[in-house]
């Protein structure tokens, strides 16, 4: 394992850094020992039922290059992804499962491995609510920083509490719980010239107009709250932030804890965020996963990122079936069709792997065509049918119809149910994904095009005047011809009647 240290001075109330930019900045962050949770499964336990395992990226170096210890887990509402916070909180000792997370007649088990494949194993006694931990026990509670997904704070305070009593309060914190004592863990930091300057530092770099933080009290001096000032200089209550700042500062102190040598388990950061912001926060905990492990559970694509995948980033996708049990998808650059995928990088198509295509990651239904002009068509078409909400049509299309096989690979490996239509010049690769995937509605238009492409003159330019060279289902100015209204009310006919089933 690698470790990183950085230098810190302050000066004139300033604090000079002796490393220029965020990344350096995070990487060079010293942590001690961790031990990492390799694998997770669970059997009978909330929405899971029959065993479900999940891979996780462990921060590593491999042939000489550095990897990422990022996880990031997907899935729709009520999919299951909180149970995975719950599952490990279940290592808490004295811990219960009460009836309403067993399943009738079966034992509930939970089995860690940690990175040396030593397992810790979490039942119940006698299919009731005590529960028993067994096994090597080198995965415990302490093992885990848990940021929960609703960070509201008590704005009032006093005294001071330190991490060890932080870390009992947000085991057993609730989603509509208050956080009580995040106040009291920022007052033992705003003493400590060294971290506060590290976190003013983290929070100015994802909130330009940050710029300080103090302790400060009430005139009456009964209770604590947190001073904010921003870059106009005017300074303001927390009880004024935001949600988006609280969130922050839960998040970043996570970063920062003195004792960070835990598996970091953040629950939807996205909450109350600017996507501006949330490209920063996606792009810091990013850099912190070379040496920190971190698992991310989120609805945002911002979280989601090509580059992370390259270099051994795991996407656990989860998926709610028509029994209401969950099921888990393991996704990594090792193999399988995201290792194509990863390929496709051109400067002159970046949208094929933008933000817009990361959001197949999150959908259940996904419509697969060509290229751009297939997708503006279609969409301009349909946009006033409510039928068009059942499913999304995939990004900007898959850039030429070759790279269709590797988004229905993608989609067949993530659990997505999808639909491909081929334009009809496209009959080999058409006849390919048909025999590929029967388990997807596959078609092709029965034109050459989806829109007339004209001959090209002397100078390479495409004009009508030149004559037709591709007939398409839409004319040169992109109207639905007359002639082809009926195949295509047949083909999303079709397409509907697919994703409705």
């Amino acid at each position: 394992m690698m470790y990183y240290s950085v230098s810190w001075t302050i000066k004139s109330s300033q604090l000079i850094l002796y490393c220029r930019d965020l990344q350096n900045v995070v990487n060079n962050i010293t942590y001690s020992y961790m031990a990492y949770l390799k694998q997770l499964r669970i059997v009978n336990f909330k929405s899971f039922s029959e065993e479900q395992t999940f891979n996780f990226s462990l921060p590593r170096e491999e042939e000489g290059m550095k990897k990422k210890g990022l996880t990031v887990i997907v899935g729709g509402n009520n999919s299951g992804k909180s149970t995975v916070f719950d599952s490990i909180k279940k290592l808490t000792p004295n811990k219960k499962l009460p009836k309403s997370e067993r399943h009738d007649g079966v034992s509930t088990l939970i089995v860690f491995l940690n990175e040396h494949d030593e397992e810790t194993t979490v039942t119940n006694i006698n299919n009731g609510n005590q529960i028993d931990i067994s096994g090597s026990n080198k995965i415990t509670i302490s093992n885990f920083d848990f940021v929960n997904s609703r960070r509201h704070w008590s704005h009032n305070f006093s005294g001071e509490a330190s991490w060890d009593q932080y870390d009992d309060r947000t085991r057993n914190n609730t989603k509509i719980a208050i956080d009580e004592i995040l106040g009291t863990l920022l007052s033992g930091l705003n003493k400590d010239p060294k971290q506060k300057g590290k976190f003013d530092y983290l929070m100015r770099e994802l909130v330009s107009d940050f710029r300080d933080w103090t302790i400060d009290s009430t005139e009456e001096g009964h209770s604590d709250f947190i001073a904010y000032k921003t870059a106009s200089g005017n300074e303001h209550n927390s009880s004024l932030l935001g949600d988006g700042i609280i969130s922050l500062f839960r998040i970043v102190s996570a970063i920062l804890r003195p004792d960070n040598n835990k598996v970091l388990i953040i629950d939807e950061p996205e909450l109350s965020l600017h996507p501006q912001v949330l490209k920063k926060l996606a792009f810091m905990l990013s850099e912190l996963s070379y040496s920190r492990q971190i698992i991310i559970c989120t609805h945002s694509p911002y979280f989601v990122n090509w580059d992370d995948i390259a270099l051994g980033a795991q996407i656990l996708r989860l998926i709610k079936g028509e029994n209401d049990f969950t099921t888990v998808k393991t996704l990594s650059i090792d193999g399988g069709s995201l290792a194509s995928i990863s390929n496709l990088r051109d400067y002159q198509k970046p949208h094929l792997l933008d933000l817009v295509s990361k959001e197949i990651f999150f959908s259940d239904k996904v419509l697969f065509v060509e290229g751009q002009e297939d997708v503006s068509l279609i969409t301009n078409k349909m946009k006033n049918s409510k039928d068009f909400l059942l499913f999304d049509v995939f990004g900007y299309g898959a850039g030429g119809a070759t790279n269709i096989y590797l988004f229905l690979s993608l989609a067949k490996e993530m659990g997505i149910k999808a639909s491909a239509i081929f334009d009809g010049d496209m009959s080999t690769e058409y006849s390919r994904c048909k025999r590929a995937f029967p388990e997807f509605l596959v078609e092709i238009w029965s034109e050459s095009d989806i829109r007339d492409k004209y001959n090209l003159d002397s100078s390479g330019i495409r004009a009508k005047k030149n004559g037709i060279e591709k007939e398409g289902i839409f004319n040169g100015s992109g109207d639905l011809k007359p002639k082809n209204c009926v195949e295509f009310g047949k083909m999303f006919a079709k397409v509907i009647a697919y994703f409705r089933k």
